[in-house]
């Protein structure tokens, strides 16, 4: 509903599968090195907030909002979640 700069991304973790596990190394030199926000090589992944955006995901996928660093006082995070 409300997201100024600086508010926090929301942040999916990738769960580990065998493949995952095979390619670990070199996903974990990248994810290191770069700040690139890929699906297919980093382990993380995520979204910045904007006004009015709406994100779906299953209710399986591990999942956290990074901390609200907004300088002004009354620019505050507003959002809803739920489960459907």
């Amino acid at each position: 509903m409300k997201a100024p700069s600086n508010s926090g991304r929301i942040v999916f973790n990738r769960s580990v599968t065998e493949y995952d596990r095979m390619n670990h190394i070199q996903r974990q030199y990248i994810q290191n090195h770069l700040e690139v926000n890929n699906p297919e090589t980093n382990n993380v992944h995520w979204f910045a907030p904007l006004e009015g955006m709406l994100v779906l995901f299953p209710s399986h996928v591990s999942h956290y909002v990074e901390q609200n660093t907004t300088e002004e006082e009354n620019d505050s995070r507003i959002s809803i979640s739920f489960n459907f």
